[in-house]
């Protein structure tokens, strides 16, 4: 069986445990009904990019397409084998990227935007310093001059 057989996957607290289960619901109640008649007391494989996610062991015959996967889940576990029950058999396509190749000019044209910016911001605030506070913004300035250095 595939993904795309799954219906929906989530995830729910046993209330008769209380521990975490993931519950499935297959759209091909038949064809899962087989598979877990032939495998009782058996381990299945739920697979995603190669990668075995779980392997739970089927207790009986599901007869139904409602089934609860148990085991020592913490609610994140849980959540993480519901997504790839749920999100596994989605259409994945690749397509071919393409690359720019920009050249080293288009950094110092932008060191040199940045500088001439910083120049002039830092020009308006001494011509503010000076028309706001005259004389004291003089002082102001030679203390942020000395201080740069």
């Amino acid at each position: 069986m595939t993904g795309k057989d799954v219906r929906s996957a989530s995830t729910s607290i046993n209330q008769q445990t209380g521990a975490w289960v993931v519950l499935l619901d297959f759209k091909s109640t038949k064809k899962w009904a087989d598979l877990t008649g032939k495998y009782v007391q058996k381990q299945i494989a739920i697979v995603l990019d190669g990668l075995t996610e779980s392997a739970p062991t089927i207790q009986n015959k599901i007869v139904g397409g409602n089934t609860e996967i148990s085991g020592s889940f913490t609610q994140k576990t849980a959540k993480s084998l519901a997504n790839v029950l749920k999100y596994g058999a989605l259409p994945v396509q690749f397509d071919k990227s393409e690359t720019q190749t920009i050249s080293a000019t288009l950094g110092k044209k932008s060191l040199h935007g940045g500088l001439l910016a910083g120049g002039l911001g830092l020009g308006l605030v001494f011509l503010y310093a000076l028309a706001y506070y005259r004389g004291l913004g003089l002082v102001t300035l030679l203390g942020l001059v000395s201080s740069a250095r």
